[in-house]
Order: C-alpha cells, then structure tokens, then sequence
C-alpha cells in the first residue's frame, strides 16, 4: 500500500525562492544559455522531491521513495517508529515527520495520512511499537530552535531580496555612494573624468557583489566597459555612467526621474 508523502508550504517556497533567483540572475546575465541550464541543473533536482514522493509497505518491506533516493527497509527489522519534528536533513520534505527505527538504521519520512500509516504498519508487524500521540516527546528544545532559526533565516532571505536603497549623499569635497548590502563608495568630485546620463537599461553580467529583484550592486562585466562597478535598482531603465581613474561606475535612482536627477547634481559639482 502507498502513502502519499506530505509536502508542506515552506517547501514549495524554498522551490519558489530558488526559481526567483535564477529568474533574476537570467535578467542580469549575458548569457541565457548558462541562466537556461541553471534552471534545468535546479528544477531537475527539486521537481523529482514533489512528484515521486511516497512510502509503500508490502509484506515485507518498507520502502521510502523521495525524488531519485528510495531506502528499504525489511519490515521485520523495525523496532519503533514515532512522530518527530526533527529538522534535520531527511527523507521528508515536511518537518511533521515519522522516524523509523530499525535494527541497524534509522530514518525519517512524512506522509500524509499519518494515522492511516501507522496503523497499516501495525497490521503487517504487530510487534513494531507505536507510540500513542502525546505519549513519547520526541523533539528536542534543539530541535525545536533547529525549526525557528531556519524559519528566520528563509524570512530575512526573503525580506533582503526585496528591500533595500541605493543614496548618493554630497559633500563639499567628494560624494559618497550607499548601498544597502553592499559596501559604500566615497569619490572626490576631481576624480570624475566624466559624466553621462543615459535613458536605457544597462547590460552587465554580475562578478561580484549582490543581486537582488531589488538591487543590482557590485562587481559587473559587459563588452563595453569591460569590468565596471555598479550600484542601481534592478528595475530602472537609466544610468549615470561615471569614470573615475580610468573605471567606469554605474549608479542609478529608483526611476529615470531620479536618476536624471543625480546626473545633474553630479554634473554641477564637478563643473562639468
């Protein structure tokens, strides 16, 4: 008989993130055939986990299936199996989890009619023992902050790939570039050579640095400028293209108005 493996929402949301990523990544490269294999190399190891995703008990064995991985197990080597929250790394792709354990292994799986489960294992193998629900504690306050600190962690992944600010503050002497997640940079107005504003996106591929649906930061090559520097909003269409000592830096505002904006500013201030 075959239990259908249970699947829960952080799951599909790690699948959903990585996706994002390689979305962004396929909107900031020059390559889409590398963007292209990325996604295929990625979809091709996550999509098995939900579409194969099962525990089969027979006669004899129990068989946990999870994408390309199957472990079997003979059912007459079983010696308890017990619900866990263990968030450690396993054959389950929910933390409401069954660990088996067995004579010389143990291992977790999740299905999704647990009850249904345990008592078709019992069927086959009386003297495997079940404990009664809220009889056995079996996660640990490790486990339980185990649980917490990877729930904090996907949050502020996901809080960082949505937010942050690109500011050019003006001093007399110099200007200074911030970037949130990023190193600042300071430039004295000599050291511009020159200024161009210019109304399109700005092709790169990144290096270096940090890449976000928001913000695009860092290291970059195009064939162009060659190796730039970059501090812009992902999604606006206009540039300042800077050079300064030979290298060029690209910075943008939140839109075409603001960047204009501090293309003139800039402009003023170097007597340019």
């Amino acid at each position: 008989m075959k239990f259908k493996g249970k699947i829960d929402l952080w799951f599909w949301l790690i699948m959903l993130f990585g996706n994002a990523l390689i979305l962004l990544a396929l909107l900031d490269t020059s390559s889409i055939i590398v963007g292209l294999v990325t996604a295929f190399i990625y979809n091709i190891v996550f999509l098995p986990l939900v579409i194969r995703n099962y525990v089969e008990v027979t006669d004899e064995n129990l068989t946990i299936v999870m994408g390309f991985s199957k472990v079997k197990i003979p059912l007459s080597e079983i010696i308890e199996v017990y619900r866990t929250h263990n968030p450690v790394s396993s054959m389950a792709a929910s933390v409401d989890r069954i660990m088996i354990q067995a004579k010389n292994t143990q291992v977790m799986c999740a299905v999704v009619d647990k009850e249904g489960f345990f008592a078709y294992l019992k069927e086959k193998n009386p003297m495997i023992q079940i404990p009664e629900k809220g009889e056995k504690a079996k996660t640990s306050k490790l486990g339980k902050l185990g649980i917490g600190f990877s729930l904090v962690i996907m949050a502020v992944c996901a809080v960082m790939l949505f937010t942050g600010n690109v500011e050019v503050e003006y001093g007399d002497e110099s200007f200074e570039i911030k970037a949130t997640y990023w190193y600042d940079k300071e430039i004295a107005y000599d050291d511009v050579e020159s200024i161009e504003f210019r109304d399109e996106k700005i092709s790169g591929a990144r290096t270096g640095g940090w890449g976000s649906m928001r913000l695009l930061l860092g290291d970059f090559n195009n064939k162009e400028f060659g190796n730039y520097l970059r501090y812009t909003y992902n999604h606006c269409d206009a540039g300042v293209i800077l050079i300064v000592k030979n290298k060029e830096i690209v910075v943008s505002g939140k839109d075409v108005e603001s960047t204009y904006e501090i293309y003139k500013e800039l402009t003023e201030r170097c007597g340019m």
